[in-house]
């Protein structure tokens, strides 16, 4: 014998439904002739039905089901409203007055440059004609610069610069307008400038001398540090300087800036951004722009550097590449540039996004039906 209140119900349901077709049969044999005593024991199974029905015990659990699932979708719309993507591909288009970066393979950093001056410290040895007697001095720095005011002009042409992979490149203005400031760490391979003409060197220890050099002459450069500075004056100053398509594994476009007032030095992170935009490839190449000084960090930044070049006094820089932990404003109080996972779903997944709120919908009303019905 059933003890569940469903199957009680259940078995009382079935022996009416037994009952009302047997009085049917009856009803038909006898040619319409209801017998009272069947009619009778039908409706008091009725009656019982009736009385099972309006005594089962309400069931909490559909109002717990309705209010985890207004608590599952209170959930979902924060995460798609507030959370960000972990990594997102992006270009910037931007002016600086200073960046650093690092490549992820062996590669060639520059072109060919044509310079007014070349200055160079953290060397171990200098070969060049005319120095000394030898051509090779030991020397930390030299300082070369085109002599123009004689019958033959001076021309520095530096070759080609090879970075070993994980090095570290530092680009910035000089202190001298139309110079800049390139420190290469890990420098490995020599450095070689060809001069022609009247040329001004000058190193540690040494009286400056103008060299006059008739056919083309190589001045070798020999890495003796981490780092080597360089400062260069090109005499075309644009695009074309920097080797296209450098492949990179960190960007950054902060400095840090130290402040000495009397005996106390206060140091501080500083924004090289003074103007450019960031897009969104994954949000169809949305536009953010930025303001002067406004800081642009990432945790990690792998890609391409498209170009760099010199406008207006300033490094323009094109960077494509992917992303993570993108952010701008002050240290203490940043602002999020990742997308937000419903832009990113939108833009990139429109038809999952619809299919996926059309289920939950029916889900969520369905729940909140039974919970409204279990309320009764």
């Amino acid at each position: 014998m059933p003890h569940d209140p469903d199957e009680l119900q259940n078995a009382v349901q079935a022996q009416l439904t037994k009952q009302v077709g047997a009085l049917a049969e009856e009803v038909r044999a006898q040619k319409g002739t209801v017998p009272p005593d069947s009619l009778a024991n039908v409706q008091r199974l009725m009656e019982l039905a009736k009385l099972q029905r309006e005594l089962q015990p309400v069931r909490h659990v559909n109002r717990w089901v309705g209010a985890a699932a207004f608590a599952a979708t209170v959930a979902l719309v924060s995460v798609l409203l507030l959370a960000h993507v972990r990594e997102s591909e992006i270009e910037l288009d931007l002016v600086v007055s200073e960046l650093r970066f690092q490549v992820d393979s062996r590669q060639q950093l520059t072109d060919t440059w044509q310079l007014a001056a070349l200055g160079a410290s953290g060397l171990s040895q200098v070969a060049s004609p005319g120095l000394d007697a030898s051509g090779r001095v030991p020397a930390s720095a030299v300082r070369l610069s085109a002599d123009n005011g004689g019958a033959a002009a001076g021309t520095i042409s530096l070759e080609p610069i090879v970075v070993p992979a994980h090095a570290e490149i530092t680009l910035g203005l000089g202190d001298v307008p139309g110079e800049l400031r390139l420190a290469v760490s890990h420098l490995d391979d020599v450095l070689r400038a060809d001069v022609t003409g009247a040329i001004r060197a000058a190193a540690p220890r040494f009286a400056q001398k103008v060299l006059t050099v008739v056919t083309p002459q190589p001045i070798v450069l020999t890495p003796g540090s981490a780092q080597v500075d360089l400062n260069l004056a090109p005499l075309r100053p644009g695009a074309g300087l920097f080797a296209p398509g450098l492949t990179i594994t960190g960007l950054g476009l902060m400095r840090i800036d130290e402040v000495s007032e009397g005996d106390k030095t206060t140091v501080r992170a500083v924004s090289t951004v003074q103007s450019g935009s960031v897009y969104l490839e994954e949000l169809g190449g949305r536009e953010l722009r930025l303001r002067a000084h406004e800081g642009l960090r990432f945790t990690l930044a792998r890609g391409e550097v498209r170009s760099i070049g010199i406008k207006d006094g300033a490094l323009a820089l094109n960077f494509h590449g992917r992303v993570r932990g993108m952010a701008s404003g002050p240290l203490d109080h940043p602002r999020n540039l990742m997308p937000r996972w419903l832009d990113w779903l939108r833009e990139n997944q429109p038809l999952s996004l619809l299919w996926g709120s059309a289920v939950y919908l029916f889900g969520l009303s369905t729940a909140v039906r039974q919970w409204w019905k279990g309320s009764d």
